[in-house]
């Protein structure tokens, strides 16, 4: 895993709704309770490919697909939705401004962003979804918790001219590779930036990564 830098991304063309919390992969893909992962780095979690099948297996699946309205599709979101969605409009390093406490993210608060206060290092996901302050679209733990999982590979960024806008731009999805945005508990704050991103094979499997569903009608 390597982590890089996105430059801000402005709104998608494709309609879709991300889900307000993340799912905790490790303890949601038996049939655990919803957004509770079981605590430590080592927990298995599954792969994510083309959804709704391979990456959300079992009994989370059907509770899944029930949930949804008839007609909705529930799919990864591309990586510039993802970030689009965790600014929220903002262009500061994180949603909820210039910094961020453990209060606030759960991060390894023993390594703050750019010269801020050591807090709390928890060195497990949260014990209950929306627990920590969501963005100004009351999206919860979009910095930190766990690593999410998006539908496109990384992409490369071009130079567009001024005022110019990809709409709904998309990385490569041919790659073993997906983009992992978000950081988790066990990163510093650095790696938990909005622009933040990295990528990991298909197959890589540890209970810091989870995923967030997006919503298409």
């Amino acid at each position: 895993m390597r982590w890089s830098n996105a430059p801000i991304h402005g709104q998608s063309g494709v309609r879709a709704k991300l889900a307000r919390c993340s799912v905790d992969v490790a303890r949601n893909g038996d049939g655990g309770s919803d957004g509770v992962q079981e605590p430590g780095p080592h927990s298995r979690a599954p792969i994510p490919g083309p959804l709704p099948g391979p990456l959300v297996p079992g009994p989370l699946l059907a509770r899944l697909q029930e949930q949804l309205a008839e007609g909705s599709e529930a799919l990864l979101p591309s990586e510039a939705q993802w970030e689009y969605a965790c600014r929220a409009g903002t262009v500061t390093p994180f949603n909820l401004g210039e910094q961020i406490s453990p209060e606030q993210v759960n991060y390894d608060g023993n390594h703050p962003y750019a010269g801020g206060a050591k807090g709390e290092y928890r060195q497990r996901t949260v014990a209950a979804v929306r627990s920590l302050p969501p963005n100004r679209w009351r999206l919860y733990e979009m910095h930190g918790n766990v690593c999410e999982w998006c539908a496109d590979g990384l992409r490369e960024y071009e130079e567009l001219p001024a005022g110019a806008v990809l709409a709904d731009p998309r990385g490569p999805t041919a790659l073993a590779s997906r983009a992992l945005r978000g950081g988790a508990w066990l990163n510093d704050a650095k790696f938990v930036r909005s622009a933040a991103r990295d990528a990991a094979p298909r197959g890589y499997r540890y209970g810091f990564i989870g995923f967030r569903l997006a919503l298409r009608s």
